[in-house]
C-alpha cells in the first residue's frame, strides 16, 4: 500500500492510499484510527472520488462490522497482515440502531478490511499497485 497523503473532500481529515487488488490499482481512503474505523462510511451516500475505504488495524483482530447508517450495499474483504484474503462478503444497509443491525465478521483474524461498492471487490490479495 502506497500512502498518497491527505484525502480530498468529502473525506478531509483522513489519508488516501493506492493499493493493488488482483493487480488492479485502487484509490482508497484510509481509516486507521479507532474513531475513523467506527465512523467508517456511515452517513455517506457514495464513495467518490475513491474506490473504497481501507480499515487498518495495529495487529490481528476479530472486530465485527455493521451497516448501521450506511445507505447502499457494500462488499467487504478481510485480509491478513501480508494482504492475503481471509474472507469476503456482501453487507446490506441497515436503517436501525447499531445494536439492532447484523454483524459482519471475518472467518478468522485479520489486519485489513476493504469496503467497496457492491460488486466492485474481487477475491485476490492486497498488493502494491503495479508500476
Amino acid at each position: 500500500m502506497e500512502s498518497s497523503g491527505a484525502a480530498v473532500a468529502p473525506y478531509t481529515g483522513l489519508t488516501e492510499a493506492h493499493l493493488g487488488v488482483d493487480g488492479d490499482c485502487k484509490r482508497v481512503v484510509v481509516a486507521d484510527a479507532l474513531t475513523e474505523r467506527i465512523a467508517g462510511l456511515r452517513g455517506r451516500t457514495e464513495l467518490d472520488p475513491y474506490d473504497g475505504m481501507l480499515f487498518v488495524f495495529a495487529g490481528p483482530t476479530t472486530s465485527a462490522f455493521t451497516m448501521s447508517g450506511v445507505s447502499a450495499p457494500l462488499d467487504i474483504g478481510f485480509y491478513d497482515g501480508d494482504g492475503r484474503p481471509v474472507s469476503h462478503e456482501r453487507m446490506e444497509p441497515c436503517d436501525k440502531a447499531e445494536a439492532e443491525c447484523p454483524l459482519y465478521e471475518a472467518d478468522g483474524p485479520f489486519e485489513y478490511a476493504l469496503e467497496t461498492e457492491a460488486g466492485q471487490l474481487t477475491s485476490g490479495a492486497l498488493t502494491n499497485c503495479p508500476s
